[in-house]
């Protein structure tokens, strides 16, 4: 038996290393290479029953979903797993899949759902981590900006921007940047929505965030035209 466990141990640590390189392949913007070890970590999860390593690794793929516009896919998987780790009592997990959720629902322009959703995501990371309290504010500020509220979700957001900073949270800061420029265009400062959008493409990229970079440029491009 002590055998058994030990080689599921170790296949449980395979797994967890393989998803951490989807993770570092998902920032780069190779959106290909990160499914591929995601459901590589995915199988290893499922062949040794490690539920919460499953769930997690069912988020990662509902997030390339989200990004390739499988809006839908990214909703089902992400409440499937909403309600997984809330059975678990899983904040700071409950919190990402709620994050996600809500962005989710802003896709498919649900912005009342997605509204609700990101306050119960803000309202659990009270006890979460402060990377996780600051990455539900900023979705929540993205709903803001949705329901017409730029103004509010700026001001919001600017604060966002500097506790991530001060924190040395660079992804949860990079988010909170592409989400202000984003309000700052919708508030009617589209000057300073492109300015945000070229310093955070040219920041993001310098470290390695290709995703965001790629984000911020297309959403440049987008405000330019507007």
């Amino acid at each position: 038996m002590e055998q058994i466990g030990t080689a599921a141990g170790d296949q449980e640590m395979i797994g967890v290393a393989i998803r951490s390189l989807g993770s570092i392949q998902f920032e780069q913007h190779d959106l290909a290479a990160a499914r591929k070890s995601y459901e590589q970590a995915l199988t290893i999860f499922e062949k040794i029953n490690a539920t919460a390593f499953l769930q997690d690794a069912n988020m990662a793929l509902a997030s390339i979903d989200l990004e390739e516009g499988r809006q839908s896919d990214t909703e089902r998987e992400s409440r499937t797993a909403l309600e997984e780790f809330r059975k678990a009592k899983n904040v700071d997990a409950q919190a990402n899949a709620g994050i996600l959720l809500a962005r989710a629902m802003l896709a498919q322009h649900k912005i009342e759902d997605a509204q609700s959703i990101a306050a119960d995501a803000l309202r659990v990371t009270s006890t979460g981590s402060r990377a996780n309290q600051i990455a539900a504010a900023t979705a929540m500020a993205e709903t803001q900006t949705a329901a017409g509220k730029a103004a509010d979700a700026e001001n919001r957001l600017k604060q966002l921007v500097n506790d991530a900073h001060k924190a040395s949270l660079v992804p949860v800061e990079f988010d909170a940047r592409l989400a202000l420029a984003e309000a700052e265009v919708k508030a009617g400062k589209s000057s300073a929505g492109r300015a945000q959008f070229a310093s955070l493409e040219q920041d993001s990229r310098t470290k390695g965030f290709l995703l965001v970079a790629h984000k911020a440029a297309a959403a440049a491009k987008l405000a330019t035209r507007d």
